[in-house]
């Protein structure tokens, strides 16, 4: 598992901390960003090395990111739709995690089980030791 909040995620593109999405389950949320920038944030991963390598996307709540409707703009379910779908990897979005009162904290670095049908994300291995 790897991920986090996508502002940051995403900002660690190019340089020697950037992360390798390659066979991972991905989880990204993020707070207070408008549509047009989850929009940016997930089509610069979407160019990089390995992010279209990932073995699924768990996304949860983006709290403050789907601003008013407005008729030029994309609302945030069409983004991610629009950018996640096309890539044909296992992904759910609205897990609870993220910035939001009664989340759950996922651990980075272990092994996990993604169900998109049932859309549970099952640890295989213990975070800590």
């Amino acid at each position: 598992m790897v991920g986090g909040s996508l502002t940051l995620v995403n900002a660690l593109i190019g340089t020697p901390h950037e992360i390798d999405f390659t066979d991972a389950i991905v989880f990204l949320e993020d707070i207070e960003e408008a549509p047009y920038r989850i929009d940016r944030m997930l089509t610069q991963l979407m160019q990089g090395k390995t992010f279209n390598k990932a073995a699924g996307i768990a996304l949860g709540v983006f709290k403050g990111c789907d601003s008013v409707p407005d008729p030029k703009s994309f609302t945030l379910k069409e983004v991610i739709l629009d950018r996640i779908k096309p890539l044909n990897i296992p992904a759910v979005y609205g897990m609870t995690f993220g910035h939001i009162e009664n989340n759950f904290t996922l651990p980075i670095g272990i092994n996990a089980k993604l169900d998109t049908q049932k859309m549970t994300l099952q640890l295989l291995e213990k975070a800590v030791r």
